[in-house]
């Protein structure tokens, strides 16, 4: 039976840590990219229903920093 030291237990969390930070990092770009894009459709009533659409990206910017603010 294997027994993890704390220090093991920190440096698997630690690779997984970094492992999420570089998904989030490489993904950046597209999440700002659609709340940008949907920002200005909603401002330009491009849509029927600007504030759900408004609250809807607002929504996925609160996700995404929670998200980050986890790693």
């Amino acid at each position: 039976m294997y027994t993890f030291t704390p220090v093991c237990i920190l440096v698997h969390k630690y690779i997984h840590r970094q492992k999420y930070y570089k998904k989030m990092s490489e993904i950046k770009p597209e999440v700002e990219y659609v709340i940008k894009t949907g920002r200005q459709v909603a401002d330009k009533k491009q849509v029927d229903f600007p504030h759900r659409l408004n609250s809807q990206i607002d929504a996925i910017k609160l996700q995404y920093n929670k998200l980050g603010a986890q790693v």
